[in-house]
């Protein structure tokens, strides 16, 4: 069967606020790319949902922690255990070097990772990479900064094909939202009007890509603006951890082509939300509506609604 895939999918492997219930797990959201797949966030049981699913541990290179309530992070331990057997056991089977996993994340999250390993005598085979999304101290004996309404932006990664970016959300412990954007792409080779200027598939298709004219057998120049559509806009994920305010991440989530929204209480709750750092689904799609989201998708709901929620 012809896969779908279109180089980005996303899996939702805990939708629960707080705590699992028979029908969900806590929060976890997995981001399949070409050659591996990223997880935001990694509630307990994590595992569990990944071996009910198709994406396999030795693929999980980057794990994105929103923020240190346990509902998102209590799976931590063990399936870091999980992924550094699944890398060693490819590694001696297949060669090669072990491939890193890098885990990003809040103040925090490099203590309860080592203390976890380490008090737990889990011995790893692959590095870990641990990185604190935290602000820079001031230089002592400078003056304090000037105050400013701009709150801090983190590039958390960014390798030419995907830039992760984070800023902070309002919640009771410090919390992140995380934008996801992929680089624009070249436009597609027309392959059928190529043929039709007497330049069958070969090498010369490589070279067209690469920008390069190439010359046919009967002397005529093609060049790449000839058979080569125009870029295409590579896709915005926004992925907001807990949060009872969104608006720090207006600007950075404009035109997003998918939200991911915290959706704990309905609409007629919005005064227990408030006060407990979360949002009712009314509040995610004003947001969702601010930033002309093309889709919203909603997720970490409270227990109590079971059969469903009213906006």
């Amino acid at each position: 069967m012809k896969s779908n895939f279109s180089g980005a999918e996303l899996t939702f492997l805990g939708t629960s606020s707080g705590a699992p219930s028979f029908t969900r797990n806590v929060s976890s959201v997995a981001l399949r790319l070409e050659n591996e797949v990223w997880l935001f966030d990694c509630g307990e049981a994590t595992q569990h949902q990944l071996m009910r699913s198709k994406l396999k541990y030795a693929k999980i290179t980057r794990i994105f922690i929103t923020h240190m309530h346990g509902d998102h992070i209590f799976g931590l331990p063990g399936l870091i255990c999980a992924i550094s057997g699944a890398r060693t056991a490819h590694s001696r089977s297949y060669g090669g070097s072990v491939v890193p996993l890098h885990i990003i994340g809040p103040p925090g999250i490099r203590q309860f990772i080592y203390s976890s390993i380490t008090w737990s005598r889990s011995v790893l085979g692959m590095p870990l990479i641990v990185t604190e999304l935290r602000q820079p101290a001031r230089a002592s004996g400078g003056s304090p900064a000037a105050h400013t309404e701009q709150l801090p932006i983190w590039t958390a990664y960014n390798d030419g094909n995907f830039c992760v970016r984070a800023s902070v959300l309002r919640h009771p412990v410090p919390c992140f939202g995380y934008v996801i954007d992929e680089c624009d792409a070249s436009g597609r080779l027309d392959a059928e009007k190529c043929v039709e200027m007497g330049l069958p598939p070969g090498r010369e298709y490589a070279m067209l890509k690469a920008g390069q004219s190439v010359t046919t057998k009967d002397g005529r120049v093609i060049r790449p603006e000839d058979v080569i559509g125009t870029p295409r806009p590579g896709r915005r994920l926004v992925h907001l951890g807990d949060t009872c305010d969104s608006s720090s991440m207006v600007s950075l989530a404009q035109g997003a082509d998918s939200l991911i929204h915290e959706s704990t209480f309905e609409a007629k709750k919005v005064s227990e939300a408030l006060y407990k750092g979360h949002s009712t689904a009314r509040m995610a799609g004003k947001f969702a509506a601010q930033v002309n989201a093309r889709a919203l998708i909603l997720t970490h709901f409270s227990n109590r609604y079971a059969g469903g929620l009213s906006a």
